[in-house]
C-alpha cells in the first residue's frame, strides 16, 4: 500500500466522523486538546495533519519567508486559503490603540508595511500591535464587502 493511499482512506475516514471521534483523533495527531469543536474546523486540521504527517510540513524556505515578514506566529501554524486583501499601494490603515494611533499602509503586492517591518496580512500586523491573535481585517474596521474573496 503506498503512503498515497493510506492518505485517502484516513480522509476518506474523517470526512465520515462525527464530531467526537473528530476531537478523539485531534488529541491523537496533535497532543492537545482542539481550540474548538466545530465540525469544518477539525476535519479540515485533520486532513492537513495527516498530510504534513505522510508528507512533510511546511518547506524550509516558506517558513523563513514567514518569519523575515515579521510574521513568527504564522510560521508556526497552518497554512489556510484565507481571504487576501489586495489594497492599492499607498493606502493607509489606521487604528487607535492603547492611545496610540497605528499606521499601516499597503505596499499594492498584499502584504502590509508597520514600523519599517513588511507583513503578509493585517492580522500579522495587528498581532504585532497587540500581542494577540485577531482577525486584522475586522480590527482595522473593514467589511466583507472591502475583501475580495
Amino acid at each position: 500500500m503506498t503512503r498515497e493511499s493510506t492518505v485517502l482512506q484516513q480522509i476518506a475516514r474523517i470526512r465520515e466522523a462525527k464530531v467526537d471521534e473528530l476531537v478523539v483523533r485531534y488529541r491523537e495527531l496533535f497532543g492537545r486538546e482542539p481550540p474548538n469543536r466545530q465540525f469544518e474546523f477539525l476535519r479540515r486540521a485533520l486532513v492537513y495533519r495527516i498530510q504534513e504527517i505522510q508528507f512533510g510540513g511546511l518547506d524550509p524556505a516558506v517558513r523563513d519567508r514567514l518569519v523575515a515578514e515579521g510574521d513568527e506566529k504564522a510560521a508556526d501554524k497552518r497554512v489556510r486559503g484565507a481571504p487576501r486583501l489586495d489594497a492599492i499601494r499607498g493606502t493607509e490603515f489606521r487604528r487607535e490603540w492603547k492611545g496610540k494611533i497605528h499606521v499601516v499602509t499597503a505596499t499594492g503586492d498584499g502584504r502590509f508595511e508597520y514600523g519599517g517591518v513588511v507583513y503578509a496580512s493585517l492580522t500579522a500586523v495587528a498581532f504585532a500591535i497587540t500581542g494577540t491573535h485577531r482577525n486584522g481585517v475586522k480590527w482595522f474596521g473593514l467589511t466583507d464587502r472591502m475583501v475580495r474573496k
